[in-house]
């Protein structure tokens, strides 16, 4: 049914029949930004230029997180727009359309990929144009520095191998958390194992990407640890049969193993080397924590999903690299392992954005966490999703709850939620008090629901990871007019082109209170601070705050007023963050991994000719100016000096190599010398 387009790799709208595309006219996309949700209708103008009437397939990309809610098509001056339906119920409407010679269409997720959308359009009729609008919510990425960004999706890269609803009128509750931890554990025993994409789409600028992030991170691997390097394409290898212990000689295979590594290994088969590290059972005594870097082009991502669940005492943490990775496969298998997803495109630098994942894999986080309501009298709270996941230093956290009965219109009083966790073996716990206020109700309604969508498909997300029951996701499914694993969009006009009907939405607003006073049971430090607004190249740090969206009037333009808000219109993709130029190949780039790549598994620097090279200066000339007898302290002193001078804005690249350094250096002795001060002089001179 889907072979063109899975062979080809195509996207866009497609002639079933004659294997080619059909030509794009116009297009408009508009981009709503409210807090950390993006709210995106595209309209897509093609044409039928040929003299036939053809059967057409529009496929697109998506973050696998997207709540798409809305498709509509005009062909030929008709309108057809589509409502969810169970699978099999809306192929067989699509098929009766199709044979009483109607216009119909069927969209559903991809069965093996499902960040991509599969539209089943009808004939369209020679020379006749058809405009296909579609709308969808999604989430926006948060970068460390607290920048949001959005991309919109304009790549598909070749993967290997309404009615008014009860659900739209709920309640539902939003709550951001961007935390900020002090004194976490990063003292774990560890076992790290680093699994690299080397098949052939990672070639060129991916692969020396790879590269230049594994030094970074074999040279900030903890001392006291056991390593592996697992390299992976249409076979697997690795460094290691099991995972060994961190030490020089260990150390220096993997930089041996490092300097030859090439996009040579064929396809993307990364279902194997996951089933035999996990066959090599993770000792107690390590927490085991494996990153995986590649750019996602995978099918059959259910299965390697379904195995990573099963592990215990596992982290993954993944990295989806370049414009066109599987979103699916990034986001679910961190999800399902309890880890951490990162997506790094083609002009970004992955080497800043994989340590500060590094950072976070040696603290123990807040796992264990739940989410608790108090609401009123008569009030229960179904948490979307029920299992929250592990919070990590500079994340942050979108939660939904979805309320059972009606808040009394009358209703004006405080509420609360408390997070609780646990942070190594101490408890956190995270308060906050609000007031709920009924929403002026004379502004114009807003319809398209973002927020009630992604909470619809953060619950379905989970439903589909847990193997719940087929029935109970349809019903959620249809509810929200969301497409799911069983379900599809199928619309079909028969003769009038009418639009169905739309519903009637309100909302509540919330008065905040000072969100600083945050309960002082907390016992591993920091504050919650979120980010309201997402503006253009701007970093914004608040308090914690909470929206609350409901069957009430106007839930988009009220938001604004609760927690922020950011509109862009744009007739091209874009990004509303511009992403950072890698500096990937440059000479200055070159010569930090060369110096970071001479540093020894201890965290010391020896001095030698290459040492004297990287710095630019005589062996003999850095000896004469040593401050101190041993000349390896010096060394060690003068590289800290010099990363610190030349890099400072690559910092969070080298900081954990720094910090073993330092680490080094206070264990020698330093004769009461401030010896990167000394060294820090003598580089200036």
């Amino acid at each position: 049914m889907y072979n063109i387009a899975k062979r080809r790799g195509r996207c866009g709208l497609l002639s079933l029949n004659q294997n080619q595309t059909v030509s794009l006219k116009k297009i408009s996309i508009q981009v709503s930004i409210h807090g950390f949700i993006a709210n995106v209708t595209s309209d897509l103008q093609y044409i039928n230029d040929s003299d036939k009437n053809i059967e057409t397939e529009f496929v697109f990309p998506l973050d696998s997180g997207a709540a798409v809610y809305k498709f509509e098509a005009e062909i030929d001056g008709r309108t057809i727009v589509a409502e969810v339906q169970e699978k099999s119920q809306a192929k067989a409407t699509y098929r009766d359309a199709i044979n009483l010679g109607h216009t119909a269409m069927y969209l559903g997720e991809d069965d093996e990929a499902g960040d991509i959308f599969r539209l089943r359009l009808g004939k369209i009729p020679a020379k006749k144009t058809a405009k296909l609008t579609f709308a969808y919510a999604q989430e926006i990425e948060l970068r460390s520095d607290k920048t949001g960004t959005f991309m919109l999706p304009t790549v598909l890269n070749p993967r290997y191998a309404p009615e008014c609803h009860v659900f739209l009128s709920s309640d539902i509750l939003m709550v951001n958390f961007s935390p900020e931890f002090k004194d976490l554990d990063t003292n774990m025993p560890c076992e790290f194992v680093f699994i690299i994409d080397r098949s052939g789409s990672m070639m060129g600028s991916r692969i020396e990407k790879a590269k230049e992030a594994l030094v970074l991170m074999l040279k900030s691997l903890p001392v006291h640890c056991i390593f592996n390097v697992v390299s992976f394409g249409s076979s697997y290898s690795k460094l290691f049969t099991r995972s060994l212990e961190y030490n020089e000689n260990n150390l220096q295979s993997a930089m041996d193993l490092q300097k030859n590594m090439m996009a040579d290994m064929g396809g993307t088969e990364i279902y194997k080397p996951l089933e035999d590290i996990f066959k090599n059972k993770s000792s107690d005594s390590y927490a085991r924590q494996i990153f995986l870097l590649t750019d996602g082009q995978v099918w059959n991502v259910p299965g390697i999903v379904k195995l990573v669940k099963k592990q215990k005492n596992t982290r993954i943490f993944t990295f989806g690299i370049g414009d066109g990775c599987s979103t699916e496969l990034i986001k679910d298998v961190a999800k399902a392992s309890r880890g951490k997803a990162t997506f790094v495109k083609d002009n970004d630098r992955l080497a800043s954005k994989i340590m500060s994942v590094m950072k976070s894999s040696v603290q123990c986080g807040i796992t264990d966490v739940s989410l608790m309501w108090s609401l009123p009298e008569g009030c229960s709270v179904i948490n979307a999703s029920e299992e929250v996941p592990p919070i990590f230093q500079g994340d942050k956290l979108i939660l939904f709850g979805i309320i059972s009965r009606d808040i009394s219109k009358r209703f004006s009083g405080k509420s609360s939620l408390k997070l609780a966790g646990r942070a190594g073996d101490r408890n956190v716990e995270y308060n906050m008090d609000f007031v709920l206020k009924a929403a002026d109700r004379s502004a114009n309604t807003d319809e398209s629901y973002p927020l009630h969508r992604l909470a619809a498909k953060a619950r379905l997300s989970e439903m589909e990871m847990k193997g719940a029951k087929e029935h109970e996701i349809v019903v959620l499914s249809t509810a929200a007019n969301i497409t799911s694993i069983h379900t599809a969009f199928v619309g079909v006009d028969k003769t009038s082109g009418d639009v169905i009907s739309k519903c009637q939405a309100t909302e509540y607003l919330i008065e905040e209170t000072d969100c600083y006073k945050i309960s002082r049971k907390r016992k591993c430090g920091g504050s919650i601070r979120t980010v309201p607004s997402v503006k253009k190249s701007k970093k914004v740090q608040t308090s914690m705050k909470l929206a609350v969206l409901s069957k009430r009037k106007n839930a988009a333009s009220k938001a604004k007023q609760a927690y922020g808000a950011h509109s862009v219109a744009t007739t091209s993709s874009h990004s509303l963050q511009k992403s950072e130029e890698s500096d990937l190949g440059s000479e200055d780039s070159s010569k930090m991994i060369k110096l970071i790549g001479n540093q020894r598994f201890d965290g010391s620097w020896q001095l030698n000719k290459s040492f004297s090279e990287i710095l630019g200066l005589s062996l003999n000339k850095i000896k004469s100016a040593s401050v101190v007898k041993d000349v390896n302290v010096w060394a060690t002193a003068l590289a800290v000096a010099f990363l610190r001078k030349d890099w400072k804005e690559q910092k969070e690249e080298w900081e954990m190599i720094e910090e073993k350094a330092l680490i080094w250096l206070r264990s020698k002795d330093l004769e009461g010398r401030d010896v990167i001060k000394d060294a820090m002089a003598f580089l200036t001179a």
